[in-house]
């Protein structure tokens, strides 16, 4: 982990911290605070909790609160500065997953672009791209990569079955996935929603597995 991630991250929760300082009482009570502003901040804190992933679990259900009291803003509060003291100490791990899905977002809207021009091939190719490192990411952080010296996206996606970090189900449809990647990074004929639905169910992938 790069020191560069960490002070990034610990950046973000900061700004989380200062938001909901500042978020005002409603003008009818001094127990409640504006609820606008609060539904705002809620949001925000439930994205940090996408994407933490797993490491989120000490924190999930304070941050998930809905409730917009004054006390029930500063338990949030004080869960975001633990947060912050924990990445302060060193005590996360896997922050450079928030990287990577940053880095996979970023590349996942460029095919969505690509797309929108006309050039459904190359936006395919780009997400069969995201969906292998995905992939290729996620064996070599569960201790499975292939054995062979260049393994492809069905060697990461049979070492992942075979350790069960992924079900029948979750294979299949990497293999549908893979199978419109193919065909576009092979220059064969792909249809557009083909395209449409290779990007969505990548997008539905990286959310679900193996960050849980």
């Amino acid at each position: 982990m790069r020191q560069g991630e960490t002070e990034r991250l610990i950046k973000h929760v900061e700004q989380l911290i200062d938001f909901g300082k500042a978020i005002p009482l409603q003008e009818s009570s001094d127990e409640f605070v504006d609820l606008q502003r609060f539904a705002h901040w809620r949001g925000l804190c439930r994205q940090l909790i996408f994407s933490l992933g797993r490491h989120a679990a000490p924190w999930r259900r304070e941050l998930s609160q809905d409730d917009s009291h004054v006390t029930a803003r500063n338990i949030k509060l004080g869960t975001l500065e633990a947060i912050r003291d924990t990445l302060n100490m060193g005590w996360l791990t896997g922050v450079e997953d928030l990287v990577r899905a940053d880095t996979f977002a970023d590349l996942l809207e460029q095919a969505d672009y690509l797309l929108s021009e006309g050039y459904h091939v190359a936006a395919g190719v780009l997400g069969r791209a995201v969906l292998e490192d995905h992939l290729r990411h996620s064996c070599a952080r569960e201790g499975c990569m292939p054995s062979v010296p260049r393994p492809t996206l069905d060697a990461f996606k049979a070492e992942l079955y075979k350790a069960r970090h992924i079900d029948k189900l979750a294979m299949k449809n990497v293999e549908a996935m893979a199978a419109i990647g193919n065909s576009a990074a092979h220059s064969q004929a792909v249809d557009k929603s083909d395209v449409e639905r290779l990007l969505r169910e990548v997008r539905g992938f990286l959310a679900q597995k193996p960050r849980d």
